[in-house]
Parts: C-alpha cells; structure tokens; sequence
C-alpha cells in the first residue's frame, strides 16, 4: 500500500474515532427535549454511503439517521463505490452516536 492510501485510510481512521468521541452530545427535539436513546447520525465524506447496521442493509444513503434496536454492540458499516469500506463499533448504543467518515479512495493493486 502506498504511502498517499495508508495516509488517507489514517486519516479516515481518525475522523470516525473523532466523530465517537462526540457520543455524549445532547442533541436536542423540536420541543427542546434530548434525543440520546438509539439515535445515530451518520454522515461520510462523500455523502451517499450504503449503510449496514449489524450486517442488515438500511434504505436510507448517507447522512442519515438510523435506530440500532437493542443490541448491546452496534457494527456499521459504510460503503461508496470506489472508496474503501469504513467500519465503525459502537459499544454503547443506549447514548446515541453521531458517526463521521471521510472515506479513503480505493487503492488498486
């Protein structure tokens, strides 16, 4: 792998990574009250990822917001044509998310 896609898969790395640590964000409703339980926000960079939630594919494109159930570890997976899949573990599902990926071009051999 060339130096230029290692760099653009870390650097892809680090904005999901940012992108959890905002978890304990109060995001709030129309009538100010606060949306934490299963709520994620996901956006990627470019916009119009396929999202899969636990190995289920969603309808919806990136952004979007999706709603985890009841799992106690929530796998999303992210995928753009000509970009490499980004892969997010979510530990704490009851707190919500918001999850961002800048996602990497593909690298062919």
């Amino acid at each position: 792998m060339s130096q230029r896609a290692q760099a653009a898969l870390l650097l892809g790395l680090l904005v999901a990574a940012a992108g959890l640590a905002g978890c304990k964000q109060a995001h709030y409703d129309k009538d100010g009250k606060p949306i934490t339980l299963g709520r994620y926000r996901i956006y990627t960079y470019p916009t119009g990822a396929k999202v899969w939630v636990n190995d289920t594919p969603q309808a919806q494109l990136t952004p979007t917001r999706v709603d985890p159930g009841q799992w106690a570890v929530v796998h999303l997976r992210l995928e753009q044509p000509g970009y490499a899949p980004c892969l997010v573990t979510v530990t704490r599902p009851d707190q919500g998310a918001n999850v961002r990926c800048m996602m990497a071009p593909e690298v062919q051999p």
